[in-house]
Parts: structure tokens; sequence; C-alpha cells
């Protein structure tokens, strides 16, 4: 007989269909596209569907990185297009990113955060912009990761540095289970929304060559071994593959090998400084929709708070002090944002800004 839980998943499950075409589209009242990250397919999948759909539909992308507003370029009803990116894997990230274009109307955006409540999800609500907020701040998080092992620190450093300090798994760990393939396309399209800012290695074209993705091919930064227990009744451990290194071309020797503690506060810093950023830049709406997808959706360390909590716990111009020290030793990735200075300034902080939403 059958649990509560597994027949709840078989009568979910007995209710999806597949097919090769379109049939069936044109009676939803919603309809969320996953095809891969390539905007030009994209396009050609909402163009079909408005066709054919009634004007009520909401058409809803699932894209990581590719602006809303892009995706919907070539359609008449623009008003219905939104955004909700949903987290891997789905059936235990609680976050769902909402993502408004200047287009969306009122009645898009109250229906699809009606659709978040009943499928249980906690909604933030951001507006469009290559990245959205979620994959903007995670894609600049990454990089500078990457950036860490071309400057001579080792994977195991840096991805244990940021499990010290909080965050569920090291970005090099992440990298591998989200597959650097799909990595590889999101931080090219950051990059080319943020030339200069954010930079992708060739050493991501090399494994794209090779069919290194990560876990799911067995081999990325790590080597994943196979899933059967050996003798003794143990599963092998990943390690990292010593080959990698060989891709790093120029890989620089470490000065002044720093801790890995060290290493996993400065990406959070990049991380927090990057959340700043979008809400300067009026992609979040407040403080605490950072917060929120900070910690729900990309694994911000949660006994922080999220990163504005934290700058705000740390103080502001603490955080000021320490990132204008390590862009002296380590570059512009640590620049500090003006809407940053400027709430020091005032002596005003994050949880201030928060208030004056409330009010």
């Amino acid at each position: 007989a059958r649990s509560v839980g597994e027949r709840h998943v078989f009568k979910a499950r007995s209710r999806v269909s597949g097919g090769l075409d379109l049939t069936g589209f044109a009676t939803m009242d919603l309809i969320i596209e996953a095809v891969p990250e390539v905007l030009g397919l994209k396009q050609d999948v909402f163009a079909q569907l408005e066709a054919m759909c009634p004007r009520t539909t909401i058409l809803a992308s699932n894209t990581s990185a590719l602006p809303i507003g892009s995706i919907a370029e070539k359609l008449v009803s623009k008003d219905r297009v939104i955004g909700l990116h949903f987290f891997s894997p789905v059936s235990k990230m609680p976050l769902l990113e909402i993502v408004r274009t200047p287009e969306t109307s009122a009645l898009t955006l109250a229906r699809s955060l009606r659709y978040a409540n009943q499928i249980g999800k906690t909604p933030i609500v951001v507006n469009d912009g290559p990245g959205f907020y979620t994959t903007r701040v995670l894609g600049f998080y990454l990089m500078a990761a990457l950036e860490m092992i071309q400057a001579g620190h080792s994977i195991e450093a840096v991805d244990r540095g940021c499990r010290m300090v909080g965050w569920p798994v090291g970005p090099i760990t992440l990298l591998d289970e989200v597959g650097i393939d799909v990595g590889a396309k999101v931080s090219k399209t950051l990059a080319a929304a943020f030339p200069g800012r954010i930079t992708v290695p060739p050493t991501v074209d090399q494994f794209l060559a090779e069919k290194r993705f990560g876990r799911k091919t067995g081999r990325g930064f790590y080597v994943y071994p196979s899933d059967k227990p050996g003798l003794l009744g143990r599963r092998a451990r990943k390690q990292v593959d010593p080959e990698v290194y060989s891709y790093f071309a120029g890989r620089q020797a470490v000065a002044e090998e720093s801790h890995p503690e060290e290493l996993g506060e400065r990406l959070t810093l990049i991380a927090a400084l990057e959340a700043v950023r979008c809400l300067e830049a009026g992609i979040l709406q407040s403080p605490r929709d950072g917060d929120i997808g900070a910690v729900f959706g990309f694994g911000y360390p949660p006994m922080r708070g999220g990163p504005f909590r934290h700058i705000d716990a740390q103080g502001l111009g603490a955080v000021i002090t320490r990132a204008t020290g390590l862009r002296e030793r380590h570059g512009a990735a640590y620049e500090v944002p003006e809407l940053l200075r400027k709430l020091a300034r005032e002596g005003k902080n994050f949880a201030s800004m928060n208030q004056g939403e409330s009010a």
C-alpha cells in the first residue's frame, strides 16, 4: 500500500502529460516556459503561444538571466508577460522570484502572486534586468570564486571557506551541481550586461569543449565516483580533479595563503555589495525583499539574515572601511556602492529603508 505522500505524488504525476508540439496549450490560464537559455528560442516559443492562447493567459518565463522584456520584445500583448524564476530543486527551495517588466499589468502580477501562494512558495517581486536579483548576485559571487582559483588559491580552500562562514555549499561545488554549461550561459549574459565588472575566464569554454559539465557528467571541478557502494558498503566521496588546475592558464602563486575563512568572508562581501547595487538600481523594491531572496534563493548565510541585515549588524562604516582596504589589494570587485556611502553619511542603515517602505 502506498503512503499518503506517495499517493499525492502519484496523483500529481498522473495529471502530467507530454507532447512534441503545443497542442492543448490554448486552454491554459498560466504557461511557464522553461526551454534552454537561448533568447531567439524563447522568443519563438512565446510568439507561438501568443498566437494560440486567449488574451487572458499569463505567459511566464523561468529564465535564469535573460531579461523578460527581451523575451517579450516581439509580442503584441506584453502586459501579460512575467518572469517566474524557480530554484532547484523546486520541491525543496521555498523562493519564487517574480520578475515584472514596465509593461507587466497589475492584474498579471496579482494573479502570479496568488499562484505563488497556491503552490506554497515565498515570493519576492523584483524589476526586470539581466539576472534580475538572485542570478545577478550569484553570478558575481561565483565568478569571483573562480578568480580566486586563478589567483592561486585551492578549490578546497575556497569551498571550505564559504562553508565556514555559513554558505550551505561552496561556490565551486555549486557550479558543479548547477551544471557548468548552465552557469556558462548565465555568466556570459551577465558579462555582456556588465562589461568590465564581470569576466568569464577561458577555463569555462575549455570545460564545455570537453563536456566537463559537473556532477551530471561525472566530472567538473570535482570527480564524481559511481553511486554504487564499495566493498564495505560505503559510497566514495567526490574529490577535486587533479587535472583541473591545468585549465587555469597562467595561474599565479599565492604570495601569502589566506585562511579559508578569510576567502569565505571576502566572497560573502562581494555578494552583499552586489545586492546593494541591485537595490540602488531599482531591481529590488526593498532591503527586506533582498534579504528574503538571498537566504531562500541562493543560500546567503542564514544566520546573517541576508546581505542587508548583515551589513547593518556589522555597521555601514565598518563595511566601507573593510571593502576599501580589500579594493586596494584585490581590485574593483570591492568597490563601495554609492548608496552604501550615502546611508553612512546620513547616519542611516538599510533597516530604516524598510521602515520607510511600511510607512
